[in-house]
């Protein structure tokens, strides 16, 4: 663990809590089934009936995938996106 040079000197404690907000924060990602870490998408509350919804959409020839949140509903100026 402490030889990993992902984690460098990171204390085995803190990287656990890194990689809880990880998993609880992260989105399936298609199309390789891979999961996927958004800054602002992490700060999206969390709701048994949301407000918006998450899709990968394909950006350009290369590749690449774009994560993207889409209202469901309406959602007042300064309300929360769930």
């Amino acid at each position: 663990w402490a030889a990993s040079p992902a984690w460098g000197a990171l204390p085995r404690r803190e990287a656990g809590e890194v990689l809880g907000v990880c998993v609880l924060n992260s989105y399936h990602f298609e199309p390789d089934d891979n999961e996927a870490l958004f800054e602002l998408g992490a700060r999206v509350e969390h709701s048994c009936e949301p407000n918006a919804s998450f899709s990968a959409r394909p950006v350009g020839p290369g590749g690449d995938y774009r994560g993207e949140w889409r209202s469901t509903q309406p959602t007042p100026a300064g309300g929360a996106v769930s």
